[in-house]
């Protein structure tokens, strides 16, 4: 069956994804973002002098990014970013991994990455 733009546009967006945090005692609910959350994102991702993405806080970012609460409305805005990339390493990237998966994005944040590596940042 071939979708039309208008059931496109009124499929419901759902993907809550529950992560069990024995650090927090709890649990964190990830939410993959939309298109426009997610180039703000990347926006949010500093760049060094010849325009490649810099690694430092970028889990941490993810976390906004992705963490909500039940109903999906984000726990964290980017004005939370030093609170966030302040919470325990092992967290943090359990988290970043989870939102990476969510999103499908691993091999993205991958070639990210591995740029700036490459470029010495």
């Amino acid at each position: 069956m071939t979708l039309t733009k208008q059931q496109i546009i009124d499929a419901p967006v759902n993907g809550l994804q529950s992560v069990h945090v024995p650090e927090w005692g709890g649990n964190v609910y990830l939410k993959p973002p939309s298109q426009a959350d997610f180039e703000s994102f990347l926006a949010s991702v500093p760049k060094d002098a010849k325009g490649n993405y810099e690694e430092g806080g970028l889990p941490a970012r993810f976390v906004i990014l992705c963490a909500t609460d039940e109903n999906g409305v984000r726990l964290f805005s980017d004005d939370d970013f030093d609170t966030v990339n302040a919470f325990p390493a092992k967290v943090v990237s359990k988290l970043q991994k989870s939102c990476q998966d969510l999103c499908g994005i691993d091999e993205m944040v991958e070639a990210m990455v591995g740029k700036s590596e490459t470029t010495g940042s």
